[in-house]
């Protein structure tokens, strides 16, 4: 048993010179002038032969003793350095394919959301982290949380040093912390957008908590968050804002009932598929997925409803097609001083025709999504020429008091294919 343990010591020790060779780390400086790593690798083969050879018996159970112990600390991961010679070949073999991905071209049968979280406060936005971590899952792609701090490097530094980077961690989730140190929050954005990831991951749908009191905000800070939203489709990235995530009994280990998807614009496919993901978890997956979209009139509605179901079936996505169709007799202006009264806010003349129509909408909404479990609606665009109450006002309309909501918007780039 003895001279077996030892065997296996000698072995492991071989297999180690041999794996921190292979790491190509420049802490590993052999001084033997003849040593290879082939050599180190042929005595482990040879040691472990060895053992067998003297008793197969008490080969097994030292073999089954060494990987019960490097089991135990694997899983458990104490927080010790250790040093370990695959930590040199993860990172050896991460450089070696990101700069393989260099000749990587985009296609959509290739593509994978890669997230970016925008967070100020790490607990109340734990839900979203949730949801956003069953789309990284299922994509395996990134999830990147990240948290401006606001001032200058050198005043700051310390609590840069102080941040819990280890916060996915403890709630089960995986994905990277970052955090940025600037002036103001849309230049510490501006930083995250340009200089995040390498190459092809980086991430490429950004997610915005929805600003909850854009009412008693100021005018500079309402402006700023939309600005920092109208940056992202700048910088050719899509763009997510999830709504009343935290309704979701997250305790649940199995969700039941409807996922709508209200696609008003062809944004390149993302709205179908962040959804579809999303529905192919296995606590996800008894939902039903429903594409409603509206016509531009009423005599369009059989033309629709065939295209939207053949291409469905040719994407190979599994939903109902529901046309949503609008009473195009209805006059909504009456409905304009209400809601400028209830938001305590004011349109403008060029403001008042799409406001019009989110007035509509939001009548379809409650019609047709107020018992779903989800919904994805198609992000406005905040466009330059609108006011940024407006644009805050038109999210507030079409959300308030319905179940938990997804406002996205892709950046145009084809992410789905019926190619397979």
């Amino acid at each position: 048993m003895v001279c077996n343990s030892f065997t296996l010591n000698y072995g492991m020790i071989n297999f180690a010179c041999f794996a921190a060779s292979t790491a190509h780390t420049p802490g590993w400086r052999p001084t033997f002038k003849y040593y290879n790593r082939w050599v180190s690798l042929f005595g482990c083969i040879l040691c472990i032969i060895t053992m067998f050879i003297i008793n197969w018996g008490y080969s097994l159970i030292n073999c089954s003793v060494t990987a019960a112990i490097y089991g135990y600390l694997y899983f458990t991961d104490p927080k010790v350095s250790w040093g370990p010679a695959t930590d040199g070949i993860l990172e050896s073999t991460t450089v070696h394919n990101l700069i393989q991905m260099r000749s990587v071209k985009h296609h959509a049968k290739t593509f994978r959301p890669h997230l970016l979280v925008l967070s100020d406060d790490f607990h109340s936005d734990l839900s979203i982290f949730r949801m956003m971590n069953i789309i990284r899952s299922k994509a395996q792609g990134l999830l990147v949380i990240s948290k401006i701090l606001h001032g200058y490097l050198h005043k700051h530094y310390k609590r840069y040093l102080d941040f819990e980077d280890d916060y996915l961690k403890k709630e089960g989730l995986k994905g990277c912390v970052v955090q940025i140190i600037a002036p103001s929050t849309r230049q510490g954005v501006q930083v995250l957008y340009q200089c995040l990831g390498l190459d092809k991951l980086t991430p490429n749908v950004i997610v915005f908590p929805y600003l909850e009191d854009w009412r008693k905000e100021s005018e500079n800070k309402v402006d700023e968050w939309r600005n920092i939203i109208r940056d992202c489709f700048e910088c050719n990235k899509s763009a997510m804002i999830p709504r009343h995530l935290d309704k979701i009994p997250w305790e649940k280990q199995k969700f039941e009932g409807r996922i709508d998807i209200w696609w008003l614009v062809d944004d390149g496919g993302l709205t179908l598929l962040i959804p579809y993901l999303i529905n192919t978890k296995t606590a996800w997956n008894s939902c039903k997925l429903r594409v409603i979209t509206t016509p531009d009139n009423i005599d369009d509605s059989p033309k629709i409803t065939i295209y939207m179901a053949r291409l469905l079936s040719q994407l190979r996505i599994n939903a109902e097609v529901e046309i949503a169709i609008p009473n195009f007799q209805k006059d909504f202006t009456p409905f304009i001083p209400k809601l400028e009264k209830k938001l305590n806010l004011k349109f403008d003349e060029h403001e008042l025709d799409r406001t019009k129509r989110y007035i509509m909408l939001r009548e379809l909404l409650e019609e047709l999504s107020s018992d779903a479990t989800l919904i994805f609606f198609s992000m406005p665009l905040p466009h330059a020429k609108i006011k940024s109450s407006t644009w805050f006002a038109w999210l507030e309309l079409l959300s308030v008091k319905l179940p938990p909501m997804i406002f996205i918007r892709g950046n145009n780039l084809n992410v789905i294919t019926i190619k397979s």
